[in-house]
């Protein structure tokens, strides 16, 4: 892909990132009381009930420009809009966990300070995100809490189920705390590729 290209892919991106963000804006105004959601599909009831969608897709845009950051923020706001929404609550659990073993070299009680990278040539990341701030503790603590409510609310029988086992088993392991590395928790990995992947990790 010349650079060109790649110009009009990030231009189209913006576009997009900025359609929904003045929806979501526009929602909000015509319905600043409306309640959260209470099941994701109850789509009918008023505009309000598409936000956890639209912060969703939001997410996803950020997630191809790869800024975690901005991510987890998005999924957050789309779980204050439906905290029952599964899908997210699997997103920011995942992505705190992203945020964390990126900042495992640096200090437990020092702020995280993000690679220059997330912010380098990528417009729709140039504001800072309010995880920049918080310690290597701070996420890793919030990563399993998220994750363990995931593990609780959603059903076992949904593809990313196994996924969010294994990133909860992955926090344990890079944080040497072996007691969180439960055998329920290997048990339900066990149809996962990944699971292979945690014993060497285990093992090591």
């Amino acid at each position: 892909m010349n650079q060109g290209e790649k110009f009009l892919r990030k231009v189209s991106k913006f576009k997009r990132l900025m359609g929904i963000t003045n929806l979501i804006h526009y929602i909000g105004k015509a319905e600043p009381n409306s309640l959260p959601s209470e099941t994701p599909i109850e789509f009918d009831k008023n505009y309000s009930s598409w936000l956890h969608l639209l912060y969703y897709y939001k997410a996803a845009i950020y997630i191809i420009a790869e800024a975690a950051g901005k991510v987890a923020e998005a999924f957050e706001n789309s779980l204050k809009c439906c905290p029952s929404y599964c899908d997210s609550k699997r997103g920011l659990g995942y992505n705190l966990m992203r945020l964390c073993t990126t900042t495992l070299k640096c200090d437990q009680d020092e702020p995280v300070q993000l690679p220059p990278k997330f912010y380098e040539q990528r417009p729709i990341d140039r504001k800072m995100s309010k995880y920049d701030s918080w310690t290597t503790k701070r996420l890793r603590d919030t990563t399993v809490k998220v994750l363990q409510e995931y593990l609780v609310e959603a059903p076992q029988c949904v593809k990313n189920y196994p996924n969010a086992c294994y990133n909860l088993a992955y926090c344990a392991v890079v944080d040497k705390n072996m007691s969180e590395l439960s055998i329920m928790n290997l048990a339900k990995m066990q149809k996962n590729r990944d699971f292979l992947s945690l014993v060497l990790l285990i093992c090591l």
